[in-house]
């Protein structure tokens, strides 16, 4: 936390060196002889959402940086080692940094991706959005009444019925024809307490699961790692990324064409 508030505090100093105007004796944070970190020099260092969640130990921890800065810098001119032309070099070249990174900010604050470009960009790119997925190889028991359940249970349990012929002759679902096999299915497939109960389960072990539809005896004979891909929605948020920074660099590069065809440039190497 320290090392990022130095950082920001070396331009920070740098943005503010043209300030001549004397704060008031209250609208400041902190002093050190003639050096002033005022309210709203404070305020500007961070983002209102920054200001609104900062816990006043962040706030003495940024004005003690500052301090210790301060010192530090105030030092340097008193040794005269801001002087130095490799030290003014670099205190110039900062400052344009600063000059060029609030530029840019600027110019590209209001960049949107509308929802049309957002599924073109899908639509060409799909195959490249895919997603690990699990999935249980199922067999399953349905009834929708407990007492049945129950009693299919206990006869698969005691062995008087194998879980192939208790699908078949009690199942409720379509699949009973299959021995209740409903081949491998990923979470979303299935009811989140199914899901839940899986993933608990050793193979081939069965349980009686409770869902807002009934009641299920499932197990599961193998479990597998597959690439599905993924939907728009779940794709959408990361292509949002990628053509927000297509865009930016296409303005960058712009202003910069421009900039250079209205520059007087030379170069003497």
């Amino acid at each position: 936390m320290k090392a990022v508030y130095l950082f920001l505090f070396i331009f920070f100093f740098i943005a503010c060196s043209q300030q001549v105007e004397k704060p008031q004796e209250t609208d400041f944070m902190a002093k050190v002889d003639g050096d002033v970190l005022t309210k709203e020099e404070f305020n500007a260092s961070f983002s209102s959402e920054e200001l609104k969640n900062m816990t006043p130990e962040q706030k003495q921890a940024f004005i003690d940086s500052w301090i210790n800065l301060t010192l530090m810098a105030q030092e340097a001119d008193e040794q005269k080692v801001s002087a130095k032309p490799e030290v003014k070099v670099k205190i110039e070249n900062a400052t344009k940094k600063i000059k060029a990174n609030a530029l840019l900010a600027k110019t590209l604050k209001d960049i949107q991706v509308d929802e049309e470009e957002l599924f073109n960009y899908y639509r060409i790119h799909k195959n490249k959005y895919t997603k690990k997925v699990k999935q249980y190889e199922v067999q399953r028991i349905f009834c929708q009444e407990e007492a049945l359940i129950k009693e299919v249970s206990r006869k698969i349990q005691s062995k008087e019925l194998s879980f192939d012929q208790a699908a078949r002759k009690y199942s409720e679902e379509d699949i009973a024809s299959k021995s209740g096999y409903a081949g491998f299915l990923s979470q979303s497939e299935m009811p989140d307490e199914i899901w839940n109960a899986l993933e608990n389960l050793k193979k081939w072990h069965f349980q009686t699961v409770k869902t807002d539809k009934g009641y299920y005896i499932v197990m599961y004979h193998n479990v597998r790692t597959v690439d599905l891909g993924k939907t728009f929605p779940e794709a959408k948020p990361e292509i949002r990324k990628i053509l927000i920074e297509q865009k930016k660099e296409k303005i960058y590069q712009q202003l910069l064409d421009r900039l250079k065809s209205e520059a007087n440039i030379s170069k003497n190497l």
